[in-house]
């Protein structure tokens, strides 16, 4: 059974492949000159460790992961 909308939907899933993977790949460059700006300001600033590999803090608050029926009055505690 066809309901003659097989091109539209080739074409809309074409599109959104199209723009997913130029999403991904400046989502990736830009991340990648993100880590190289942090390692030589933490080189910078002498946060190494004593074989001079760079230390980097990474400050995350999972707000991105957080599950809305979970209701945890405590911020300091993981889930």
């Amino acid at each position: 059974m066809t309901t003659g909308r097989g091109h539209a939907q080739l074409e809309h899933s074409m599109h959104h492949d199209f723009i997913t993977d130029g999403w991904k790949q400046t989502a990736q460059e830009e991340m990648a000159i993100a880590a190289k700006e942090e390692t030589e300001e933490a080189i910078k600033m002498g946060d190494v460790d004593v074989d001079r590999v760079p230390i980097l803090t990474i400050v995350a608050d999972g707000a991105g992961r957080r599950d809305p029926t979970i209701k945890n009055t405590n911020p300091c505690q993981e889930w």
